[in-house]
C-alpha cells in the first residue's frame, strides 16, 4: 500500500532520495543528495501518499457495473463457481 522505504525522487533532478532515520518527525525536511533543494517534509510526503491511496480505492470503485456485480452474485449463490462465457467466445 505505501511506500514503506520512503524513497522520494527529486523533482528537479530526478535523484533518489531517503529519510535517514528510521521515525522520522513531521517537520523533518528531506532535501536532496544531488542537487541540495528542498524536496518534502515528512508530514507533506504523509499526506501525499494517503491522498494517492485514496484516489486510488475511490477509482477502483467509482466505475463499477451494478448489474454484472449482481448477475455474479447470484451465480456465486447459486453455487455455479464459473462466471458465464460471453456468446462471441464460445465455439
Amino acid at each position: 500500500m505505501f511506500n514503506i522505504s520512503r524513497e522520494v525522487a527529486c523533482p528537479h533532478c530526478s535523484v533518489v532520495n531517503c529519510w535517514e532515520i528510521n521515525d522520522p518527525q513531521p517537520d523533518d525536511e528531506l532535501t536532496c543528495t544531488g542537487c541540495r533543494r528542498f524536496i518534502s517534509s515528512h508530514e507533506d510526503y504523509i499526506y501525499g501518499l494517503v491522498k494517492q491511496e485514496v484516489s486510488r480505492t475511490m477509482q477502483r470503485y467509482a466505475h463499477c457495473n451494478v448489474s454484472r456485480d449482481l448477475s455474479l452474485l447470484k451465480l456465486a449463490l447459486m453455487g455455479d463457481v464459473s462466471p458465464p462465457v460471453p456468446e462471441m467466445l464460445r465455439y
